[in-house]
Parts: structure tokens; C-alpha cells; sequence
């Protein structure tokens, strides 16, 4: 009988140290979406021929993990060694890395290894490896999984979870991107307005940075009588056209320039120019920074342009001040994760580094006029519209990559998820009980 799991990565023990090394290694291992662990104790049923199942279980496996303990290759020369078969089996899978933990007693120079081929040791052998101190603790899964996960993403890996990654966000160009993006733009119009307003009291000239389609902008600035002029960039020419069509005989012009393009202060002096606009005394700049490789390099040249005192607005995020409770079902710890690797999301961590770019440009007064936004005093209908600016855009994202990315095994694999989760998130998420708080951060400084 074939094995029916798809397993990819399997733990090769001998004896009982092994063995409970090897048990708490695989319960720890199979709380992780991505992995599915085979170690013989769980995963054999009763009556079953493990030599059997063996070749197709370990055809499929990435990761061939060895609890290496003291004379763990002693008995391989004999040729009924059910770890020497492991060790065959595996040998035939071309795709399968191996990864020891060694014990403190294990020594390979002590180990009788002449049973196997150069070819096969160079295989195995590794010159590092975990160390098994004699107590187990997550530190052992915690320097393992990174390598696993390498493993198993198939040829084109997730971008770093914790890296900047720029030039990926469209700025809405497709359907469900302007849903989104028209969503956030509400919800978030009522949160940071009684920052920004004050502020925009005292302004003659602002710049806002990311306008998309101009709507945003002008529902922000419009009203203000003191406003004289106002300039709306973007990367998107689609987004920029309208704006400038839709808004034509306002105070307001847009232009599509690249924010990280070499040539980007000249382009902004040649606009400054054209508007008759000596520095700017408001700078807007909302959830674009998280977008950006260098947002120092972007902080630089406004603070160049600013009127002496004048004020920049910064709206970003920061996912590693986000809570949800309770999540019981692991749901949005898993949604929250994705979101991290997802490209159009941004780079999550943005938040916390903004205050440290502000300093080292030199700009004063600098604060954190509001943090965080979450689901407490939220009706129904805004619970909704909240949940659907954060979690609903996953499932798109992730098919968007996945388009990119087609032999990603754990991008596909968080897609089918996702589209299969997506309701019953959302119904959790709605809950009286629930809540849940996003890290939108703003930031207010002075030239």
C-alpha cells in the first residue's frame, strides 16, 4: 500500500535518545503550514510494511534529517540495517538534502563509515551541524526550519520576510487592487485627520506623495482655503491621467514620476518650476515609505524642498505591533505571515525604522502623533471594511505571485489556503469578541 501523504521531510533516528528526540522534533516540526514531517513511530499504521512504503515516501521528501547519536552507522554494514535501507532509499531521490543533529557523544571519526561510497558520504557528511546539547528546547527547529523551508519553496525562494523590496507595488492598476486601495483610503481618512488638519491650516504649498488617482488628495485638501496649490505624485501614468482629467480646473496637478529613480530631484524641481513653487510647507506622504528600498534616500530630497518649519506627514506601518485575539484556529497568525512575504504588501516591519530616517535627515519635532488602529469601538459595517483592507486582499496577492512564481510549493500551498480559509476568517473577524489592531503608525516632523 502506497503511502497517500506527501511528505517533505523525513527523520532518520536510531534508538530510544533518538527517538525521543526525533518525536519532539516532528510534533514541533508539523506546526508549521509548510512541513510535513514522516518519522516511523507516528507515521507507520499498524500492520503496515515500512520497508515497503519507503521509496515512496522518500521520493517526495526535501529534507533528510539525521538525529545523529553515539555508533549511529554501526550496524549499517549489515544488510538487514532498516537505517542503512532509509539511507538507500534516499540516495535515490537526486532532490534530497541532508541535515544532521549530532549529540554530544557522536564523533564521525569514530564512526565506521566504509559501508558507503565516496559519492554517498560527501552526500551525508556534513563539515556543521545542529548540536544536540542533551536537552531539547525550540532553539533546534528555530536554526532548522529556515533551511527547510528553503528546501521546499521549490527553485525561485520567498523574498526575505524581513527585507526591503522595492519597484513591486502597482499603485492599483488592476481591479481588485483600486477595491482595496479605495477601501484603505476611507477607513483611514477619519483616523489620521485630526493630525493632518491643524497642520494643513498653516500650508500654502503641499505635496503629496502617493496620490494615486488624485481622489485621496483632494478629499484631504480641497476644502482648505489657504491651500494655494497642490502637487500629487505617482508611479502609475493610468492613475496620474485621470487625476489630472478628473481634477483639471482645481488648484491641483499630478505628475508620474519614479520616487526611486536616479533623476527623481531633478524631475521635482522641474515641477516646482512649472508651479512657480519655491518649497513646500506641507509634505504628505502615506503608506508609500514601506514600498521603498531606500526611504532615507527619498526623506533626503523632500526635506530639501520644505519651507524652514515646514511640516512632513508620514503614514506606515509596522505589523510587528499587531494583535489579533483570540485566534484559536492559528487563522490570522498564518494570514498575518503570508502578508510579510507578500511583495505588494510592502515591507511590514516599515514603521519602527521611520523615526531613525527622520533623525539622520535632520528634520526636528519629530513624534508619533498616533499608533494603531483596531476593531474596539468598529461597527459592523466598518469591521467589515477594515478586515477586507488588511486580510481580504491576501488570496490575490498571493495568486499574483504564484503567477510569478509557479513552482513555489509554499506559495501554492498558502494560496489554496487562503481561498479556502477566506470565509470563515472573515466571519471570526466579525465576531463581538474579536478584536484585532493594526500598527498604522503617524509621524509628524518639522524642517
Amino acid at each position: 500500500m502506497q503511502n497517500e501523504i506527501q511528505h517533505n521531510v523525513f527523520i532518520c533516528y536510531r534508538g530510544s535518545k533518538g527517538g525521543e528526540v526525533g518525536e519532539l522534533l516532528y510534533d514541533n516540526l508539523k506546526k508549521s503550514p509548510y512541513v510535513v514531517p514522516f518519522f516511523a513511530p507516528k507515521d507507520v499504521k499498524k500492520g503496515e510494511d515500512f520497508k515497503k512504503i519507503l521509496p515512496s515516501v522518500l521520493m517526495g521528501v526535501k529534507v533528510f534529517i539525521m538525529i545523529l547519536t553515539k555508533d549511529f552507522f554501526l550496524d549499517c554494514n549489515k544488510d538487514d540495517d532498516i537505517v542503512r535501507y532509509e539511507f538507500e532509499c534516499a540516495f535515490a531521490n537526486e532532490n534530497i538534502v541532508f541535515f544532521p543533529i549530532t549529540f554530544p557523544d557522536f564523533d564521525y571519526f569514530k564512526e565506521d563509515l566504509s559501508t558507503f561510497s565516496k559519492e554517498e558520504i560527501e552526500r551525508f557528511k556534513h563539515k556543521s551541524a545542529v548540536g544536540y546539547s542533551g536537552v531539547y528546547d525550540f532553539n533546534i527547529e528555530n536554526q532548522i526550519l529556515p533551511f527547510i523551508l528553503n528546501q521546499i519553496q521549490g527553485s525561485t525562494a520567498i523574498e526575505g520576510l524581513f527585507q526591503r523590496r522595492g519597484g513591486k507595488y502597482t499603485g492599483g492598476q488592476e481591479k481588485h487592487e483600486k477595491e482595496y486601495l479605495k477601501i484603505q483610503a476611507e477607513l483611514l481618512q477619519e483616523y489620521d485627520k485630526s493630525v493632518y488638519h491643524d497642520l494643513v491650516l498653516k500650508c500654502k504649498n503641499v505635496l503629496d506623495i502617493g496620490c494615486n488617482d488624485g481622489v485621496n488628495t483632494m478629499t484631504r485638501y480641497s476644502s482648505y482655503g489657504n491651500i494655494e496649490k497642490i502637487v500629487g505624485i505617482d508611479k502609475l501614468q493610468s492613475c496620474i491621467d485621470s487625476a489630472n482629467q478628473k481634477y483639471e480646473k482645481s488648484n491641483a496637478r499630478f505628475y508620474c514620476v519614479d520616487l526611486e529613480d536616479a533623476g527623481f530631484e531633478d524631475r521635482l524641481l522641474e515641477i516646482m518650476e512649472e508651479q512657480n513653487i519655491s518649497s513646500f510647507d506641507f509634505v504628505s506622504v502615506t503608506m508609500v515609505l514601506l514600498h521603498l528600498v531606500n526611504p532615507f534616500n527619498l526623506l533626503k530630497i523632500l526635506k530639501r524642498h520644505m519651507s524652514k518649519g515646514g511640516y512632513i506627514f508620514i503614514r506606515d506601518v509596522d505589523d510587528d505591533l499587531n494583535f489579533s485575539y483570540p485566534d484559536n484556529e492559528k487563522i490570522f497568525e498564518r494570514l498575518s505571515s503570508i502578508i510579510r512575504y507578500c511583495d505588494t504588501y510592502g515591507y511590514r516591519q516599515s514603521g519602527k525604522e521611520i523615526y531613525s530616517h527622520l533623525c539622520s535627515c535632520g528634520f526636528n519635532n519629530i513624534k508619533i502623533a498616533k499608533q494603531g488602529l483596531d476593531t474596539s469601538q468598529m461597527d459592523y459595517d466598518q469591521k467589515e471594511a477594515f478586515f477586507h483592507v488588511y486580510y481580504g486582499y491576501v488570496p490575490f496577492a498571493l495568486k499574483k505571485m504564484k503567477e510569478k512564481t509557479p513552482d513555489n510549493e509554499i506559495i501554492a500551498k498558502d494560496y489554496n489556503w487562503a481561498v479556502q480559509i477566506m470565509d470563515r476568517a472573515e466571519i471570526l473577524f466579525k465576531e463581538n469578541s474579536f478584536i484585532f489592531s493594526l500598527g498604522y503608525i503617524v509621524y509628524v516632523a518639522q524642517r
